[in-house]
């Protein structure tokens, strides 16, 4: 998963559960903390995010 499509499931969930902000645990939190520049590959590799 991009960041984008970190942001689109970030903006879904809220959405569902009607709550303006959300959690996000496991190793795809890292993709709202830095710039996907200087991001590994691998940082994307995952096609899931836990919230």
């Amino acid at each position: 998963m991009n960041r984008e499509q970190f942001a689109r499931a970030i903006r879904t969930a809220c959405a569902y559960l009607e709550e303006p902000y959300v959690v996000v645990f496991g190793s795809q939190s890292i993709l709202a903390s830095y710039d996907g520049s200087v991001l590994p590959a691998e940082a994307s590799v995952s096609r899931e995010v836990g919230i």
